[in-house]
């Protein structure tokens, strides 16, 4: 779990993974936000993998509101290996 800090809250986020597998779709990212006890928004990233390296990214709105988030890395049944070279998550400074 994450705790959300204010000065993120409401932001746009884009979020780079830099990965290589021969299974296609050999992993799934899920952000859970909530508020309180309460899950408010899930945003869930596949990205598309290729045999070479390659960078995929997705990009979402935190939500104003949301004070925890809950990040889940899943791998594919069939995935026998994934070799990721980078992470990044960009967050928009501009004010709303």
């Amino acid at each position: 779990n994450w705790t959300v800090p204010a000065s993120l809250r409401g932001k746009m986020v884009r979020i780079e993974i830099g990965a290589a597998s021969k299974q296609h779709e050999a992993f799934s990212l899920k952000f859970r936000f909530q508020r309180g006890r309460a899950s408010d928004h899930e945003f869930l990233f596949k990205p598309y993998l290729h045999a070479d390296e390659g960078k995929e990214f997705c990009v979402f709105c935190i939500p104003p509101d949301a004070d925890k988030c809950e990040i889940q890395l899943r791998f594919a049944s069939q995935a026998k290996s994934v070799n990721f070279t980078g992470f990044r998550a960009i967050f928009d400074p501009m004010e709303k």
